[in-house]
C-alpha cells in the first residue's frame, strides 16, 4: 500500500505561511466587496454614455443652425455696409479728423479691391502722417468710432531723433463697402 500523498498546492500553501493566507483572504474580500464598488461605477458609465450620445445628436443638428446663423450675420453685415460711393466721404472725413487732431497728412495711396465671390468691396487707404503719439491715437480712435466699417490694418511709427516729439507714421486702413451689384 502506498502512503496517501497530499496535493502539491496544499504543500506550497503550508510552506508559504501567513503571507499566502493573508493574500488569499484579500482576494476573497475583494470578490465579496466587488459588486458594491463596481455597481455605482457601471451606473455612472451608463449615465456618461447616455450623455455622450445626447451630445452627439445635438452636435449633428448643430451645423445647420450654425450655418444659418452665420449666413444671417453675413447678410446683416453686408446690409449695414455703406454704399460704394461713400468711400470719397470717408476719405474726406479722415482728412478732416486728422486736421482737427493736428495730424499732418501727406498724399496717400487709395485702391479699391473687389473681393472675389463676396458681396462687399474693400477700399484700401494708406496715409503717411506726422504728429505726436497722442494726436495720432486720438485721430485713429475717432475715425474708427465714426465709421464702423473702417478697419485699422496696420500702423507704424518712427522718429528721426530721440528728442523729437513728432512721429513719422504710416497708417493703413480698410474701408468696407457694399458691392454695387
Amino acid at each position: 500500500m502506498k502512503p496517501a500523498r497530499s496535493p502539491v498546492w496544499r504543500y506550497r500553501l503550508q510552506r508559504a505561511g501567513w503571507p499566502a493566507w493573508l493574500g488569499g483572504a484579500m482576494v476573497l474580500a475583494a470578490l465579496a466587496i466587488g459588486p458594491w464598488v463596481s455597481d455605482p461605477l457601471h451606473t455612472e458609465a451608463a449615465s456618461l454614455a447616455a450623455q455622450a450620445e445626447r451630445l452627439r445628436r445635438a452636435q449633428a443638428q448643430r451645423p445647420a443652425d450654425v450655418l444659418q446663423r452665420a449666413s444671417d450675420q453675413g447678410a446683416a453685415f453686408v446690409a449695414e455696409l455703406p454704399a460704394s460711393d461713400a468711400a470719397l466721404a470717408a476719405v474726406q472725413d479722415l482728412h478732416q479728423l486728422a486736421q482737427q487732431h493736428g495730424v499732418r497728412l501727406a498724399s496717400g495711396e487709395y485702391r479699391l479691391v473687389a473681393e472675389p465671390g463676396q458681396r462687399w468691396q474693400r477700399y484700401e487707404i494708406s496715409l503717411p502722417a506726422q504728429a505726436n503719439d497722442l494726436a495720432l491715437r486720438r485721430w485713429m480712435a475717432d475715425a474708427l468710432n465714426r465709421w464702423p466699417s473702417l478697419a485699422l490694418d496696420d500702423w507704424s511709427v518712427s522718429r528721426e531723433q530721440a528728442a523729437q516729439d513728432a512721429l513719422q507714421a504710416r497708417v493703413r486702413w480698410s474701408f468696407y463697402l457694399r458691392s454695387p451689384s
